[in-house]
């Protein structure tokens, strides 16, 4: 059975399949048009579109296209050209798949579009069982922040994929995206081909279980950015990339093959306020933050199993700080220019962290507790002070640490606690200062300072000591008990 119905004015109109070969087609052109289509069974397919394809301006506002289907090998395609529309789509079981399009713009040359204007407009779209997969693009939002777009989209069950796209001026944005379970994947994308100025983004995305994935990118010049992403459980990996301006983005993942990242950009789009954030709880956790220009502020968490750990801020204002609780843990952070900052604490099991600050402001302080702990801080030109402090407070604690701050006012402090313990400190010029303090087990220490203001402690109390000063020139002093 097929059903074709044309209509043009402020048209309501509804069609009810059941079984069977059903197929739907619904076309209505001009304003304030309703159309509802509902398939049950079967090898059901609904196509409806409202407006005129490839031309510059909208062509039919405030309709609204309504599908649901009901079981067997359901296919649902929606297009609608002009403002003020809506789309809901809804299947529940089979070979689910879902399009919604909203807009059009036609590449003609290089970058340069005919846009086909759909402000306003909302895709809703739900599935529920089967081998859904469900796509939703809205193309043709104004260059200069008119119009307000959204898309929302939910699968609960099976194979599922989804798909959002805002490009083509984007505007006021939002996307929102939830999977539940099974062999999820979801994608979210706003400016990011034609979307020149983009606007006042937000994504969401959440995914519950099994063979999770999910990205999310807003590009071009991006504006009031943020990005957030869940994943619960199963063979997880996150991504946001976020161009310019007040980005923020958050990730978070519970449990199983963990991966996430970050990176929020620069040069051209000039980047601003970036903050990122990243948890991460058990299994095989992974995390990255790249922030390159701005006001950049950074932090991870993970508690346990095989751990990894990574911040690179480039440029302005950064700060990070780290965190890893158990197993096998790493941890790197690298801030190149301008207020750095950096902290890391790791707790227990293999720790390792390098920090290495370049220029400016710098400020180190790592906090190492239990197992195989080391500690690597370079900080070379400006306000360098670092303090790392390694406990081990069970056997086996295999304690170490270097500090190396080339110039300017450099201080340092390295308090070690228990077993086998190493420090060496090498500060080169301006007003250096040290202290090392190592209480138990086999302590080492190593201090040099060469040029200015040097002073130095170093205190050793049990075990098998040793410890070597050498300052180079200007007012030297030292201590070592």
């Amino acid at each position: 059975m097929r059903k074709m119905i044309l209509s043009a004015g402020a048209l309501l109109f509804g069609v009810l399949v059941s079984a069977q070969n059903n197929d739907s087609q619904v076309g209505q052109f001009g304003n304030g048009n309703s159309a509802s289509v509902e398939q049950t069974g079967n090898l059901n397919e609904a196509t409806v579109q409202q407006g005129v394809m490839n031309v510059p301006a909208a062509a039919s506002n405030n309709n609204s296209a309504t599908t649901s289907q009901n079981g067997s090998s359901n296919e649902a395609n929606t297009v609608q050209i002009g403002n003020n529309n809506t789309v809901t789509q809804t299947q529940v079981g089979s070979d689910n798949l879902a399009n919604a399009n909203q807009g059009r713009a036609i590449n003609l040359f290089g970058t340069f579009f005919q846009v086909t204007k759909s402000l306003n407009d909302e895709i809703n779209q739900d599935q529920e069982g089967n081998n859904n997969e469900a796509d939703a693009k809205q193309l043709g939002a104004g260059f200069f922040g008119s119009g307000g777009n959204e898309i929302n989209q939910t699968q609960l069950g099976d194979d599922n994929f989804a798909r959002a796209q805002q490009d083509a001026g984007a505007s006021r944005n939002l996307i929102n995206q939830t999977q539940t379970g099974d062999n999820n994947d979801a994608l979210g994308l706003q400016g990011s081909g034609g979307g020149i100025n983009t606007f006042d983004n937000q994504m969401d995305q959440i995914q519950t279980g099994n063979d999770n994935n999910v990205i999310a990118r807003q590009r071009i010049t991006t504006k009031n950015s943020v990005s957030y992403q869940e994943q619960i459980g199963d063979n997880n990996f996150a991504e946001v990339f976020q161009q310019g301006n007040m980005h923020d983005a958050y990730q978070l993942q519970t449990g199983d093959n963990n991966n996430a990242n970050i990176r929020q950009d620069a040069p051209f789009a000039g980047s601003t306020l970036n903050v990122a954030s990243q948890m991460q709880s058990g299994n095989f956790n992974d995390a990255d933050i790249v922030q390159s220009g701005s006001n950049n502020f950074s932090t991870q968490n993970q508690i346990g199993d095989t751990n990894d750990i990574n911040s690179l801020q480039q440029g302005d204002g950064n700060f990070a700080v780290g965190v890893q609780v158990g197993n096998l843990n790493l941890s790197t952070s690298d801030q190149i220019g301008n207020g750095n900052s950096a902290t890391v604490v790791q707790v227990g099991d293999e720790n390792n962290s390098d920090v290495n600050q370049t220029g400016t402001s710098h400020y180190s302080y790592n906090v190492q507790d239990g197992d195989l702990n080391t500690s690597n801080v370079n900080q070379t030109g400006s306000i360098n002070y670092s303090s790392v402090d390694q406990i081990g407070n069970k056997l086996g604690n295999d304690n170490n640490s270097k500090v190396t701050q080339l110039g300017n006012e450099n201080q340092s402090q390295i308090s070690q606690t228990m077993h086998e313990n190493i420090s060496e400190l090498e500060q080169v010029g301006n007003l250096n200062q040290s202290a090392v303090n190592q209480l138990g087990n086999r302590n080492n220490s190593l201090i040099n300072q060469a040029t200015l203001s040097n002073i130095s402690d170093v205190s050793q109390n049990g075990y098998v000591h040793r410890s070597v000063v050498l300052q180079n020139g200007t007012r030297n002093n030292s201590e070592v008990i």
